[in-house]
């Protein structure tokens, strides 16, 4: 695919990019060199993509390896296999595989209405199809040469870029920055200047540029689109969250989901993590004499840490609590019209578990709360999901909004949006994947002081032998 072999999406995509750098209508000189350009970038990408898959499929096995490579577990193929076949699908049949995707997703993009475009996979001879032919043939040319010169032991290294080192070109770089910011300094300052009156100019010439950049008129700028359309389109007033959960919403739904994903990654691969005993040793200031009244020397095994010097932050983040779970769910409540909103709320709601691990450990939490993360992101995600396959079933495209007002016999008049509930699953998310993630580095802690079990080194004597096999 990423050759643009016909039969699979990259050809589609690489004919297409050259169709737009041919009927570009500009300068001369840009008409033809942009092509010109285009077919060098195919030809390289031909090279490329022929000595990967050549050299790692066909190619001699490795010698230098520290271990023996293995075929990968067959769940772990699934995936391959399922992008390999979406490659081929979408290459044999755009029209129909992806075709309505398409163009869903680029209708809002544009403005409502799409430009003439074609999916199809034979247009005829053009220009682009030639452009595709002289790539392919030059790249298989000139992947065979440069096979060909390897084989001779003409490239023993990269050609150019072995000259290229990024380490020394990164410390020249750094040299040279402190360098003029000496010479800067040197330049600008004076003696009769305190310090701080030049920072105070340096920080007020900043702040001048950024507000001229931030005031100046754009336009071409989004944002008047946004702040009309937010409260008729979006029902809220806050556009910022209107714009998360409701115009850019399969954005949002992809980023909750990489998240979740982050902390099952994370979480995978602290399970069998060991730390070393020089970063889990008590602190200096909590080495004292042994004391059983005082959770100074044995914290992380104590029923309750919070006793002796933690004894009143202990109580203080128990108070906590229930006061960070209201202010949460005020946060979320009003974020659609006014500062807050799933994520902000999440995040309180996090932080108040943490302080409960950080002050009384992670056995006593977890023995006294069941938090379960992973069901805070499943939760989050199914609730994101059937949010917008709410719209699906009603006749919508998925995750479109919708706006309800409901009378309450003692609230009286209440605004509800369907998006407070795509909100909802964002709130979870965040809950779920920050206590995931930081509490399987706080398991680290119970890891670190678990001792292997004592193994007696000392032979049984023969009379015990004969009396156990008595």
């Amino acid at each position: 695919a990423m050759a643009g072999v016909p039969l699979l999406n990259g050809f589609l995509s690489k004919e297409m990019f050259f169709a737009e750098t041919v009927y570009i209508s500009s300068l001369p000189w840009v008409e033809f060199g942009l092509p010109v350009l285009a077919t060098v970038a195919g030809v390289f990408a031909v090279v490329y993509a022929l000595r990967f898959s050549h050299d790692i499929f066909f190619g001699p096995p490795s010698t230098t390896l520290p271990r023996e490579p293995h075929e990968a577990p067959r769940w772990m193929l699934m995936p391959v296999a399922l992008l390999v076949l979406t490659c081929l699908v979408v290459g044999v049949a755009p029209g129909v595989s992806i075709g309505p995707s398409l163009a869903a997703a680029a209708r809002p993009v544009v403005g409502g209405t799409l430009p003439e475009y074609s999916l199809a996979l034979w247009h005829g001879f053009t220009a682009p199809l030639l452009m595709s032919l002289v790539a392919m043939i030059a790249g298989i040319t000139g992947y065979l040469f440069l096979r060909k010169r390897i084989k001779l032991g003409d490239f023993r290294q990269t050609p150019l870029i072995h000259r290229l080192n990024g380490y020394l070109l990164f410390v020249k770089a750094q040299a040279w920055l402190i360098l003029a910011g000496r010479r800067a300094v040197r330049l600008l300052g004076a003696r009769g200047l305190q310090s701080q009156l030049f920072l105070m100019v340096a920080l007020g010439g900043l702040a001048a540029l950024a507000y001229a950049m931030l005031t100046r008129p754009a336009p071409q700028s989004i944002s008047p689109y946004f702040l009309e359309k937010a409260l008729p389109e979006g029902g809220g007033s806050n556009v910022v969250n209107v714009m998360l959960v409701d115009f850019r919403g399969f954005d949002t739904l992809g980023e909750i989901t990489v998240l979740g994903a982050v902390a099952l990654t994370v979480y995978a691969l602290l399970r069998r993590f060991r730390p070393p005993r020089e970063s889990i040793e008590m602190p200096r200031q909590q080495r004292l004499p042994p004391d059983v009244a005082t959770d100074l020397v044995n914290a992380r095994t104590a029923t309750d840490t919070a006793l002796g010097y933690l004894m009143v932050p202990g109580v203080l983040v128990r108070l906590i609590l229930p006061i960070a779970g209201v202010v949460a769910v005020y946060l979320f409540m009003r974020g659609h019209n006014e500062p807050g909103g799933g994520f902000v709320a999440g995040l309180v709601v996090a932080i108040a578990f943490i302080a409960q691990y950080m002050v009384a450990g992670t056995q006593w939490v977890e023995a006294h709360l069941n938090l379960h993360p992973l069901r805070w992101i499943a939760a989050g995600l199914l609730c994101a999901v059937a949010t917008g396959l709410g719209a699906v079933t009603l006749g919508y495209p998925f995750l479109t909004s919708h706006t309800a007002h409901v009378t309450l016999t003692v609230l009286g008049e209440m605004h509800i949006a369907s998006a407070m509930f795509f909100d909802l699953g964002v709130f979870l998310v965040v809950v779920g994947s920050t206590l995931l993630t930081l509490t399987a580095m706080a398991h680290q802690s119970l890891r670190g002081h678990r001792h292997p079990p004592v193994v007696s080194s000392v032979a049984p004597t023969p009379s015990a032998t004969s009396a156990e096999a008595g």
